[in-house]
């Protein structure tokens, strides 16, 4: 898995724990959802 999580354009720095946590919960949630069974590459975009 490659993860990269930028904040406000900023590059943020995960230990492997921390990718492998993020990575399993969301690859878990996407799992549940319909038509997602044969994805290669996943974009989140989260705006508040």
């Amino acid at each position: 898995m490659n993860l990269k999580v930028t904040i406000d354009e900023k590059s943020v720095e995960l230990n492997s724990y921390v990718e492998m946590v993020f990575s399993k919960v969301i690859i878990a949630l996407i799992s549940t959802l319909r038509g997602t069974e044969n994805w290669e590459k996943v974009q989140l975009e989260i705006e508040s």
